[in-house]
This record gives structure tokens, sequence and C-alpha cells, in this order.
């Protein structure tokens, strides 16, 4: 047993004492062994010291040949983007007390669910962008659910339905999932497909309510989305949040017919289609959750100069607080912290670096 600082920390290390927040809560228990995202979480949450029994050291009568389990790794690779989705998309002061500790604790109930895995494990054999894409929705989702107040378990069926959203694009044609060009009128038929199929496959594994996400997170709240042209309350709620979260981490993509847009034109867009396209309880509550720039993002202002985000402002997000570290011409300057919410002329015109 040792004590080490946690930027030492390797995983594989035992933790041999309980690790405590600042508010007493157990971030990691005695005896467990420690994962990248373990290691994360400590970070996030500040810790400094630890204690561990190091066992990384390879032990030569174990077999190096085991077969790999395709669930394990899936379960590991999910639980470790969304430890990082988690710190990235969700604000680290939002109103709701540990927000983000909340979320990653109903992720470990959520990814426990093996048909979950099973079905995330078939996305990711046809693609990563779709796979990760989907991780990032649900944990905007169940933040967003948070904030709406939902029971424990309407947020662990919500995680599932968020992450198994798109499952219909399994189904899909090779050509229309690599296309790199807006989908011609034929495509885009053949694109909307995968809702009723995805629909169709999860109603039979899965209770109704997860089900209905899959056929609903294209429908919009003025009953212009599809498949079925339906609107207000007939779109199932779960369905409703996921929509929200779905179009904000789309609107942030790159396409080859437009460029990604930036974070506060994304959040603009999804504020501006409030009681149109999405209902505006979800929008809001989702506002409160999003973090539009998070902490360590690589920024530029509109007058040119580049720096790090360095804080949040809680009633005003838009407008964080920058480290300025380069001048017009991108040459390092001395550090200097801007306030952006008490500087009404500058604002952040691009994300160099998320």
């Amino acid at each position: 047993m040792r004590t080490i600082h946690v930027m030492e920390a390797k995983a594989g290390m035992i933790v041999t004492k309980d690790i405590y927040n600042s508010d007493g809560k157990v971030l990691v228990a005695k005896g467990v062994k420690l994962t990248e995202r373990y290691i994360d979480r400590l970070l996030d949450f500040r810790v400094r010291l630890i204690e561990v029994h190091d066992e990384t050291a390879p032990r030569h009568e174990e077999k190096l040949d085991l077969p790999l389990d395709p669930l394990a790794l899936t379960k590991e690779e999910v639980e470790l983007f969304v430890n990082r989705s988690i710190r990235k998309l969700i604000k680290t002061d939002a109103k709701k007390q540990d927000l983000m500790l909340l979320v990653e604790e109903l992720f470990e109930v959520i990814t426990n669910d093996s048909l979950v895995l099973e079905y995330l494990f078939k996305m990711k054999v046809i693609g990563d962008r779709t796979f990760f894409h989907t991780v990032q929705v649900a944990v905007l989702s169940v933040a967003t659910g948070l904030q709406l107040e939902l029971g424990k378990q309407e947020l662990i069926s919500l995680g599932k339905a968020a992450l198994l959203y798109d499952i219909g694009k399994i189904f899909l044609p090779r050509d229309i999932l690599t296309a790199s060009d807006k989908y011609t009128d034929k495509q885009q038929t053949i694109m909307r497909e995968h809702t009723i199929s995805g629909y169709m496959l999860l109603q039979t594994k899965f209770d109704e309510t997860i089900a209905a996400v899959a056929l609903q997170h294209h429908e919009r709240f003025d009953g212009s989305g599809y498949p079925r042209r339906v609107g207000n309350d007939q779109i199932h709620l779960f369905a409703r949040i996921v929509a929200v979260a779905d179009v904000y981490m789309a609107l942030k993509s790159y396409r080859s017919y437009r460029p990604a847009y930036q974070p506060y034109e994304a959040i603009e867009y999804i504020l501006g289609a409030g009681g149109y396209l999405f209902d505006s309880r979800v929008v809001s509550a989702f506002t409160e959750v999003c973090a539009i720039y998070s902490l360590g993002s690589v920024v530029q202002l509109n007058d040119g100069r580049a720096g790090i985000v360095s804080g949040i402002n809680r009633s005003f997000s838009q407008r964080p607080e920058v480290t300025l570290m380069f001048d017009k011409q991108m040459l390092p300057t001395p550090p200097e912290t801007v306030d952006l919410s008490h500087k009404p002329t500058s604002f952040i015109s691009r994300v160099l670096h998320d």
C-alpha cells in the first residue's frame, strides 16, 4: 500500500481506502480496481492524494491469449466516453446538486444491461460516428431528464432509449451510412426508414417507452417531422428530449454540405425552435444543463485573440470567463483573464479545440 498523487495513478491499481468528494460522498470505494474512467473522475473532483496497491505489473503465469469479450470491451468504451461526455457537455455549476455525479451513477446502472451493450456493439460495427454521437445524446438526455425531475426508473429507461434510438441504422445500406454529400430524395426516403425498423426491433426486446423513442425521435412538436407527422403530446416525452439533444449534437458536427455550427449558434437554433419544432419545457431544461463551452476549450474572440475557457457563468453560459494567451497573430502573450459577461462588445467567434 502506498500514497500517490492522482496524476501518478494507473489503470489496474487497487484502491485501499475509500476516496471521498468535498461533500463526503464516496467517489471510489476501497477495493475497486482503477480504470481510466475512475481516474478521470478523480481528476474532475480535484482529488489529489489516494492510497493504492499496485497490481499493474504483469504476472507471467497469467495467460495472455484469452478471447476478447466484445460486450465487456463495449461496456468499457461506453463508460469511458460517457465520463468524457459528462465533463464536456454538462455544466459544472448547474443548479441541480451533483448533476455530473448523478448522471454518471445512472449510467453505471444503464450499462449493466447486457442487451443494451449487445445493441450498442452492433451500432459500433457500422461506424464510430453513430456510436459516439448516440452516447453524447444519451448523456445530455439523462441530464435534461434530471432537470425535469424524472424518477430514477424513468431516467434509466430514458438513458437506454437515448443510447438505442438510432439502432434502426444497422439495417441501412452501407452507401447511405457513409454518404458524404447531402442525401438525394431517394436516399432520404431510405434513411427515414430507420425510425420504423428501429422501433420494430426494440419493441420485441424492450418496453414500449424505449421503442417509441426510436420511432419518434424525428417527429417535431408542430407535426412537421416523420414518420407519422404527429405532434405535441402525441410524441412521447423521452422522444421529445432525445430530439433536442440529437439536433444539438448534429448541428455541432461538420457535414460536407455545411460547416459545423459554433456552440452558441447551435444553442440559439434550439432556443429559437422552442415551442415550434421542440417542446419549450424540454428546451428550457436542456439549456439549463448543457455546457455551451466546456472548461479548457480553446477559443478565439471576435478581435482575433485566443485563449482557454477558464470559468463558466451560471446565469450566462454563452459568455464564459476566458484566459487569453495569444494575440491576433497567434503569438504568445502574458495570460489575461477576461469575463465576457462584463464585456458586451467581446464574444467568442469560434472554437479552435474542444
